[in-house]
């Protein structure tokens, strides 16, 4: 008996101290955004019991964060101090339509229980790195009306499990990468607005479940 009552105790302090420390990376996070952030994240708050109930904030029955949805927030700042890798459990991390900047981290690949990845409509710049290519079970992959460039990594082509995939209106250059023919679940796949150079890929004439096509203007 006494044992079972030490090992819920444990299970019980280990998820408190979890949870503290996700709620202090936020709270990290939300300190380096602007002064308008400040006012719009006025919830997140150090004498709050637990973040479950902080704006843009959803948890777990276990009361690890499962999602952060801050969308049309007019929030303006960068990922960088956001230690994203602290949130293993994070399945929706969807900033749609803020003043985000800077580079995409490439720590990112950490989040493989991930569904949904939504960062359209800021001020991202730099390249996509190869480590997206863990986000294995990502099904919403949107960086669309951003300052991305480079080319498309290569990795891209493991996210199997991808039904929509959206980067259109960005800076990329360079070919299709044919590894996309591989994601053979996509329903949409949005590409234009870019500067692709060379010819459509052979390989997109496997993604038989698409619906919405987009790869003009480039």
């Amino acid at each position: 008996m006494l044992v079972i009552i030490l090992f819920f105790y444990v299970l019980t302090f280990a998820s408190t101290t979890a949870i503290q420390t996700q709620a202090n990376a936020l709270l990290k996070w939300k300190a380096s955004l602007d002064n308008q952030s400040q006012f719009v994240l006025s919830s997140w708050s150090a004498t709050s019991a637990t973040p479950c109930h902080w704006f843009g904030i959803h948890c777990h029955k276990d009361k690890s964060i499962s999602a952060i949805r801050l969308v049309d927030s007019h929030l303006n700042g960068t990922l960088q101090n956001l230690d994203i890798f602290l949130f293993p459990k994070l399945i929706c991390f969807n900033l749609r339509n803020n003043s985000f900047h800077g580079n995409l981290p490439s720590y990112i690949g950490n989040l493989s229980k991930l569904n949904v990845f939504d960062l359209s409509i800021n001020l991202i710049s730099g390249i996509i790195p190869q480590g997206v290519g863990v986000l294995s079970s990502v099904s919403y992959f949107d960086l669309s009306s951003n300052l991305l460039s480079g080319s498309i990594p290569t990795s891209i082509g493991n996210l199997t499990k991808l039904s929509i995939l959206k980067l259109h209106k960005n800076h990329f250059s360079g070919p299709i990468p044919q590894q996309l023919g591989t994601l053979t679940f996509l329903t949409f796949l949005s590409l234009s607005y870019n500067n692709f150079s060379s010819s459509i890929p052979f390989s997109i004439g496997n993604l038989t479940k698409v619906s919405g096509l987009y790869l003009g203007l480039n």
